[in-house]
């Protein structure tokens, strides 16, 4: 029929909605098979998950509460005054109860600290990690609401923070020290690093430290980092690089060293804590954490149980439908499930 309105046709399958499709008809036998097919590949996927996860040894001491157990005895803990580079050295003894080969990673884990809050991830400045100089003013959209220092120059004014934000200026700085490792009361050695441990395209491209002289030049105006943490010689230190690299959930963990010694069982190691970081003020908790990794990163029961879980499901469908089917079953197309209605 010729349009009325003087328009024209487009040519062509896709301007007039002609082209092929196919749609599928969801047959019982369809359906038994798809669930089947889930069930068969998410089952096998998720034991080999869980497998991978159960082969991960890790050892994990809240130190923080000051009670250990008898895999990890805490002497001297938790007793942090809130103030900041205020010192409380104490010493964890971790007990490994079964061997963990080489690569050994040791962690901190903070709970109940948000990283991922929207205002404490945005105030930063990467233009000042990369080795810029910048004002105040230019860094009030970026670093809000933390700019200023609380260590004054010369004439008592407050300087500007380098680097500003609240990230960069609630730095873990706890420190951990290996001290001592003995097998069968032995003393035996260990390889402890603390280099290689943040993402290198963060170490090579995205933090840059100031060189001494601009430093020297810039002193009564900003504060840099080792004033604000003496432990920390500049932003490429990579303890604070990986402190940099926000968390997506309260409880965290981020890599401090790397053992690169097989640690067999009944090996006790003895760390020395330096204690700085508060946790009591926001009901948080610091624990150390020594771990093995798999293929598939740390220990996690959580992915392989979900696989089984949504595989178990499926076989029980398929076995339902089955069943249905087979004791009552329905034919497509069949004309007793017709129903006419009378106008």
């Amino acid at each position: 029929m010729p349009s009325t309105d003087g328009s024209k046709s487009l040519p062509g399958s896709l301007y007039n909605q002609r082209l092929q499709a196919w749609h599928p008809i969801l047959t019982p036998t369809w359906v038994i098979v798809a669930f089947a097919i889930v069930a068969a590949i998410f089952i096998p996927v998720g034991i080999w998950l869980k497998g991978e996860s159960d082969g991960v040894q890790e050892v994990v001491c809240k130190y923080s509460s000051g009670q250990g157990s008898s895999a990890c005895l805490i002497n001297g803990c938790n007793r942090v005054s809130g103030q900041r580079n205020v010192t409380n050295n104490c010493t964890l003894v971790i007990t490994v109860e079964k061997e963990m080969a080489a690569p050994v990673y040791l962690y901190y884990e903070l709970d109940n600290f948000y990283q991922n809050h929207r205002r404490y991830v945005k105030s930063r400045s990467d233009s000042q990690l990369r080795g810029e100089i910048l004002s105040a003013s230019s860094l009030s959209s970026d670093c809000d609401p933390l700019i200023y220092g609380d260590i004054p120059n010369s004439k008592g004014e407050l300087r500007v923070l380098h680097p500003c934000g609240l990230i960069a200026n609630s730095y873990f700085n706890d420190t951990f020290a290996l001290r001592a490792a003995q097998h069968d009361g032995n003393n035996v050695p260990v390889s402890w690093s603390e280099s290689g441990i943040s993402w290198a395209t963060d170490r090579l491209n995205k933090f840059k430290a100031v060189p001494a002289s601009t430093r020297a030049a810039n002193n009564e105006t900003h504060q840099f980092i080792s004033e604000t943490y003496p432990g920390v010689a500049s932003v490429e230190d990579e303890h604070f690089i990986v402190w940099m690299r926000t968390a997506a959930l309260p409880r965290f963990r981020k890599l401090y060293a790397r053992i690169d010694t097989t640690l067999k069982a009944n090996t006790r190691l003895s760390i020395d804590i330096g204690e700085n970081f508060p946790v009591k003020q926001f009901g948080g908790a610091k624990s150390v954490v020594i771990s093995t990794l798999s293929i598939l990163g740390g220990k996690n029961d959580f992915l392989g149980i979900a696989y089984i879980a949504v595989g178990a499901v499926c076989a029980a469908m398929a076995v339902a439908f089955l069943i249905k089917e087979c004791t009552c079953p329905r034919r497509p197309g069949d004309l007793k499930y017709l129903r006419l209605s009378a106008r």
